[in-house]
């Protein structure tokens, strides 16, 4: 009992991140009316760039070079697109790669997604159908991903990340008197979704700009007759969403791989349902549970009696889309 309990607290870490990533999902669907399904792969992004920038010093741009170096392209010596940036010289900081600098810098790349996101997808498809806004951020998914393979390659990554910054995040050995071991970190993630839950929803609930977008959500027609623009204010969202999801990246990154982040905007999915597409807390608390339920049915198939015909891996899986579908059965209006 005492390793489920400890399996159940640990899980704290991976719903943070469910947390966060939902929280810009919802952020997202109240400045557009949009479920971006790439919004994992935004933060996948955010992440490579991060970890790139503390390993070589190089930026890479969200976008591949369309021109090819040969026929009559080469003959007119036309410049090719540029993809990278040489940022850092690491000589110069003596080994200790710049951490402010290099948060920065990733969080304005995912400003740059957000804008891009918007001008270049969600704008063009503000009259379009659901299912073409639905496809749009399948779209957005398929390009990341396809940038992020062409950009820094599909090798694995081993990355401290955020936390190679504080040396002293040893494991909490026999937390509680349990006897079990939880990674210091899991805390400090739960606090950033904490912090970043209470922050969007004081500025949604709070601020002029937040009683905008909620009046444009409502009513867009009403919002512009009293002067908002709402493309204007969806812009600012998905910017707002972007950076939400790179802040998340960069803090998961030493638990996983980045390539693997667009497959946790499932778990990002349930979370947003849990909250009902609207509310923030009832967002971070379902990230919570849905992490602590994925955490703890990984306990309990290490159990004898549990069937062997059922991977742990598969409940860990299972547990995001065993969330989505009860809320949208006991909520599906």
């Amino acid at each position: 009992m005492n390793q489920f309990i400890i399996a159940l607290i640990a899980g704290v870490g991976t719903g943070s991140l469910y947390a966060m990533l939902g929280t810009g999902l919802v952020v997202a669907f109240r400045g557009s009316g949009v479920i971006n399904l790439g919004h994992g792969a935004v933060a996948g992004y955010s992440a490579y760039v991060f970890n790139e920038l503390r390993t070589s010093g190089d930026l890479f741009l969200p976008w591949f070079d369309i021109i090819p170096e040969w026929g009559v392209l080469q003959t007119l010596r036309i410049s090719n697109i540029p993809t990278r940036i040489h940022v850092f010289d690491f000589e110069m900081y003596i080994g200790k790669p710049p951490l402010l600098p290099t948060f920065l810098i990733s969080i304005g790349v995912s400003v740059l997604l957000g804008l891009m996101m918007h001008l270049l997808v969600f704008r063009p498809l503000r009259n379009a159908p659901v299912l073409g806004k639905v496809i749009g951020s399948v779209g957005v998914l398929l390009y990341l991903d396809s940038v992020i393979a062409v950009n820094f390659g599909g090798q694995n990554r081993s990355s401290s990340g955020f936390w190679i910054f504080r040396p002293d995040l040893e494991p909490v050995s026999n937390f509680l008197g349990l006897g079990g071991t939880i990674p210091r970190a899991n805390f400090y993630m739960l606090l950033v979704a904490v912090l970043m839950g209470a922050f969007v929803f004081i500025l949604y609930r709070y601020t002029r700009f937040g009683v905008s977008t909620r009046a444009a959500d409502e009513n867009e027609k009403g919002a512009s007759l009293l002067g908002y623009s709402p493309q204007l204010i969806a812009g600012i969202n998905w910017v707002f969403s972007s950076v939400l999801a790179g802040i998340a990246g960069i803090v998961f990154l030493h638990k996983t791989q980045p390539s693997l982040y667009a497959t946790f905007v499932v778990g990002a999915l349930g979370a947003a349902l849990f909250g009902k597409l609207t509310s923030i807390p009832m967002t971070v608390i379902g990230g919570l549970i849905i992490g602590a339920m994925s955490s703890g049915g990984v306990s309990l198939a290490t159990q004898d009696w549990w069937p062997g015909w059922l991977e742990s891996e598969g409940v860990r899986t299972f547990m995001p889309l065993l969330v989505i579908i009860l809320v949208l059965y006991f909520q599906g209006d």
